[in-house]
């Protein structure tokens, strides 16, 4: 777990480089403290993603792009195999898995 903080801190100061911001006016621009902008960046605590969202949503890049490094690039189609769709947790009485994990812009 601590190597994907790791990678997600580093996407977030390349994302924060890339936008010529310092942590201040990125966490500002985004209704986050600064403190806890910059402990996320540096991977000094966990990152949570109601945090990452908001930058997402901010800066218009897909929430995919900060928490894995890939974006979803499927508009038309996109194949998922039988069992191996991402599981989702929305019962304990069902297996639930999303069909749609591929897909761009998915609602």
């Amino acid at each position: 777990m601590e190597d994907q903080i790791k990678q997600i801190s580093e996407r977030l100061r390349g994302l924060r480089e890339v936008l010529e911001l310092t942590a201040d006016e990125l966490a500002n621009s985004c209704n986050i403290s600064p403190e806890e902008y910059k402990a996320a960046e540096t991977g000094n605590s966990d990152i949570s993603v109601s945090m990452l969202q908001k930058i997402a949503r901010k800066y218009n890049i897909a929430l995919d792009a900060l928490m894995f490094g890939e974006e979803p690039k499927m508009s038309t189609y996109f194949v998922t195999r039988a069992g191996m769709g991402t599981s989702i947790e929305r019962s304990k009485a069902y297996k639930d898995h999303s069909l749609a994990g591929g897909f761009k812009n998915r609602n």
